[in-house]
């Protein structure tokens, strides 16, 4: 994907030490871009772009930023929680709302051009309408309504990328896809639900190209105004024959114990994009050369 319309363009990444964050951020370091990652004051990363530590404040952004020209925005930072307890409704808030509002608020005072947010399916549970399967999916879509006021109020041009799950080389996070590999590496059984909910895994590297090809719709001027769309591959599983496809490709006698788990409470158990696909945009690579793929970086 051609790439030098960023160069000496200033981005700036929220969620740089994350999994997605990470890859996006070395993918960009390579197209001549002036690379700005905003990481969080109780993390302490090496990254090949600029830090600056956001303490919770809007002055933490202001300071560094007030003689600064900013392209673009990518917002990726958020917490996620599945199953919330009462002390961690304020950190949700601060993470997926407030932290967000400061960077539209950014985004207004030096007038941003290009703003790029990340949303989630778990928005839309029931794809009917709004209908968040839980706390983390409700303060997502609270922020989007704010970002509805600013999209008012100033020449940015907001589009929002809902995601897919991601997987990949180097991914540490609990997913699904994870838990079935660590399981065959360790010998283990694997305890999972019955199985029967949908799921569609998309590839590091092709969510890394949905957002460089956004960049460049927005800064070509195809996308002029605010959008939101949804970047998903064109494969959907049932847990199950996920499973049995993954044990079947690294030739492992995994042992399941289905139903071990019953279905969390408000699960998605159909999968189902919730807006157009992202022009110009298309997945590439398979589960099956995801595997492969992770399989060559061990």
């Amino acid at each position: 994907m051609p790439t030098n319309y960023l160069k000496n363009k200033t981005i700036l990444v929220t969620g740089a030490s994350g999994f997605i964050g990470r890859n996006l951020i070395n993918k960009l370091s390579a197209t001549g871009a002036k690379l700005i990652a905003v990481i969080p004051a109780s993390e302490s990363v090496f990254l090949p772009a600029e830090t600056i530590t956001y303490d919770g404040s809007f002055e933490s952004l202001t300071v560094p930023f007030s003689e600064s020209k900013i392209d673009f925005i990518v917002h990726l930072a958020t917490l996620f929680l599945n199953n919330h307890k009462p002390e961690q409704i304020t950190p949700l808030i601060d993470s997926n709302v407030k932290f967000g509002t400061h960077l539209l608020e950014l985004c207004r005072q030096l007038k941003i051009p290009f703003f790029i947010n990340t949303s989630t399916y778990f928005v839309f549970s029931q794809h009917n309408g709004y209908n968040p399967q839980n706390l983390y999916a409700a303060t997502k879509y609270s922020f989007e309504a704010i970002m509805k006021y600013y999209e008012e109020i100033t020449s940015t041009v907001y589009v929002t990328l809902e995601l897919t799950d991601t997987y990949g080389p180097g991914d540490s996070r609990p997913k699904f896809i994870n838990l079935v590999l660590d399981a065959i590496m360790k010998n283990e059984t694997l305890k999972m639900s019955p199985g029967e909910q949908e799921i569609c895994y998309l590839y590091i590297d092709d969510a890394v190209d949905a957002f460089i090809c956004c960049m460049s719709l927005m800064a070509e001027k195809v996308i002029t105004r605010n959008e939101h769309f949804s970047v998903y591959s064109g494969e959907t599983y049932k847990l199950k024959d996920l499973v049995t496809l993954v044990a079947s490709y690294m030739k492992a006698d995994l042992p399941v114990e289905a139903g071990f788990y019953p279905y969390r409470d408000r699960e998605i158990m159909k999968f189902q994009p919730t807006f157009p696909s992202l022009p110009g945009w298309k997945s590439k690579i398979s589960i099956r050369e995801g595997l492969d793929l992770i399989n060559s970086k061990h």
